[in-house]
């Protein structure tokens, strides 16, 4: 018998939303996701034996034990077809902690500056997001039943007769968007895992970098493997789906886009690196009296931040980014990554408290760095994220 080592190479990651199949195992359905790590974490409660004994051997109380799953997923960030789901929207979707919502394509009436007049515009609303070109705009202010106000104007003109074009939304929401994961590896007898009821707890988006990277954090309530037959009793593990989308999971240029601050068309082009961070502060109910598994997830209070690092200019965008801070006076912030359509993926925060940045002036050119700028908002309003 021939003893292989398992190459990292052969391992794949495959994700579903659990709302699309009630079926534990079922995972036919699920997308393959651009995944460059995926690292798994079990913490067990272990009960020791204290009891005076006369030895110094530890002693652990064997059987059922409180135990929490965790997981990390570092991957391409991909933009949308316009039909259908993927992995990534769906790890977007189950950390906003909401359903995506796809706009309608709506003709534009008239158009002056960033306010536009739509024929219909029956489920748009405040962060709604709608693209144009290579471009997302988000709806900034509702008017009246048919006029907007855009975050900032579409760099190409738009007038009577364009069509503004559909996209993918998400705002943060209250209820867990539950994942299930396969985590399968070649050949056949390798160990494979499946993750159930997972939840992300902390979302990354990385900005600059060769193409657009996202990390996600998050717990599992359940974790099966092929090996310890753990899986419900009489059936099979499940096998990697065979058809699975590839087309429209292109990863998108990290360096390609738009920063758009503040002022209606602030355009900063001196960026060097963002960050984007949303942090759910997710607490596992797996500590109560009866249970040793996690029987659900609950929120704490959501935290969303923006570092950005920028090269100082003698510019008018650069002092008022600067004065901003230094006021601790809200900006609107709009990130869009990419500028093909089907390869954009864009976040929006309406209000953001930057600090004082600090100056590095280690290379050629000063940078400043605004670290963990702090979104602020009402009622699920501090951030947008929009695919297309």
């Amino acid at each position: 018998m021939s003893i292989e080592y398992i190459q990292s190479a052969s391992n794949r990651i495959f994700v579903r939303r659990e709302s699309d199949s009630n079926d534990l195992l079922e995972m036919t359905t699920a997308e393959l996701a651009p995944a460059l790590q995926f690292e798994y974490r079990s913490e067990r409660e272990q009960l020791l034996r204290e009891d005076k004994n006369g030895l110094r051997s530890r002693m652990a109380v064997t059987g059922p034990v409180r135990e929490t799953h965790q997981f990390f997923m570092k991957y391409y960030g991909t933009g949308w077809s316009g039909e259908g789901r993927n992995a990534v929207s769906a790890l977007t979707e189950s950390a906003l902690w909401n359903s995506a919502v796809e706009t309608t394509a709506v003709e534009v009436i008239a158009a002056a500056g960033n306010q536009v007049s739509l024929a219909s515009g029956s489920n748009l609303g405040i962060g709604s997001a709608l693209g144009y070109g290579g471009e997302i705009r988000f709806i900034e202010a509702v008017l009246s039943q048919s006029d907007y106000q855009l975050n900032a104007p579409f760099s190409i003109g738009i007038g009577p007769g364009a069509i503004l074009e559909t996209c993918l939304t998400w705002q943060p929401g209250d209820v867990p968007q539950r994942l299930a994961i396969l985590d399968e590896w070649a050949p056949s007898n390798a160990v494979k895992r499946l993750f159930k009821g997972a939840v992300v707890d902390r979302l990354k988006i990385g900005v600059n970098n060769e193409f657009l990277e996202m990390e996600a954090y998050g717990y599992a309530q359940k974790m099966f493997d092929n090996i310890a037959s753990n899986y419900p009793e009489g059936q099979l593990f499940p096998t990697a789906p065979v058809a699975h989308s590839t087309n429209w999971s292109q990863p998108i240029p990290g360096h390609l886009g738009q920063v758009l601050i503040g002022q209606q068309d602030g355009r900063l082009c001196a960026l060097t690196a963002a960050e984007i961070e949303i942090d759910n502060n997710v607490e596992a109910r797996s500590n109560e009296f009866g249970c040793y598994e996690t029987k659900n997830f609950v929120p704490g209070k959501r935290k969303v931040t923006v570092s950005i690092s920028v090269y100082q200019r003698t510019d008018e965008m650069s002092r008022y980014i600067y004065d901003k801070a230094s006021r601790n006076e809200p900006v609107s912030v709009m990130i869009q990554m990419g500028n093909q359509p089907g390869s954009l993926f864009a976040a929006y925060l309406p209000s953001v408290l930057f600090p004082t940045p600090e100056f590095d002036d280690s290379k050629a050119r000063l940078v400043w760095r605004f670290s963990s700028g702090m979104a602020i908002g009402g009622v699920n309003d501090e951030i947008f994220l929009a695919m297309k």
